[in-house]
């Protein structure tokens, strides 16, 4: 149950888009409403992040063998213990690569579109990251079937 709540696309979600709303509210404190206030951002971020590390603690204390490493390039959610997890893998990242392939373009158009609104790259790079996320856990939730 642990292991499928950290790999589960949801604290990378909740981190990117803090992230980019502390971003946006420092930079462009007008566009938020006054209840996201950086000190609350920053409180529900550093819950949201000492959660994360709780819940990794106890699992790496549950299963020594397979333990979930805190720092690491490689993404938590890229299973690739044997073929069949390497395959899954395979047919999600080609799943978001295409889902890019789509995306960029179209953010760069609407970057071009809206370049009198600083704050519109920083709202697309959210949106696509989080459009990255929903694509990889749909693909491998429709392969698990």
């Amino acid at each position: 149950m642990i292991e499928k709540l950290l790999r589960f696309p949801f604290f990378q979600i909740i981190l990117l888009t803090f992230v980019g709303i502390i971003l946006l509210n420092k930079f462009h404190p007008y566009l938020l409403p006054e209840l996201l206030t950086n000190v609350y951002l920053k409180l529900v971020l550093i819950g949201v992040l000492i959660f994360w590390f709780i819940m990794v603690f106890i699992y790496n204390r549950q299963n020594s063998k397979n333990k979930f490493k805190f720092f690491t390039f490689l993404p938590v959610e890229l299973r690739e213990e044997d073929e069949g997890l390497r395959w899954m893998t395979f047919k999600a990242c080609r799943s978001v690569y295409i889902y890019y392939s789509f995306a960029i373009p179209v953010g760069i158009g609407l970057v071009t579109y809206f370049n009198g609104y600083s704050f519109a790259p920083l709202i697309i790079f959210i949106l696509l990251g989080i459009g990255q996320y929903i694509i990889y856990w749909l693909e491998i939730k429709k392969l698990c079937a």
